[in-house]
């Protein structure tokens, strides 16, 4: 679609995906979130670390920052997950 088809559809409000971006991955997305969110105490791994690449075992050697920051990055996925990737920003890479 054209920019001329979101101006003319009124579709284009926000940041509008342009056919040779890609939409910005979730792990991109965790990165740059990471940057705007204030948690009060240093990053730990898990706070740009994707929640489908944590191995099980590691929750129970998880200090509470560390189970913070992987809940987070959960939400933060699972929320982005419900943008249709149409409706994604454009990745930054």
């Amino acid at each position: 679609m054209t920019k001329e088809h979101f101006k003319a559809t009124g579709n284009g409000g926000g940041e509008e995906l342009a056919q040779d971006k890609k939409p910005m991955s979730e792990t991109e997305m965790l990165k740059f979130m990471a940057g705007k969110t204030k948690y009060g105490y240093p990053a730990t791994r898990y706070r740009t670390m994707h929640p489908d690449e944590v191995d099980p075992s590691d929750f129970a050697k998880m200090s509470d920052e560390e189970f913070n920051d992987f809940l987070i990055a959960l939400n933060l996925v699972e929320d982005y997950r419900t943008i249709p990737r149409s409706a994604r920003p454009s990745s930054r890479l």
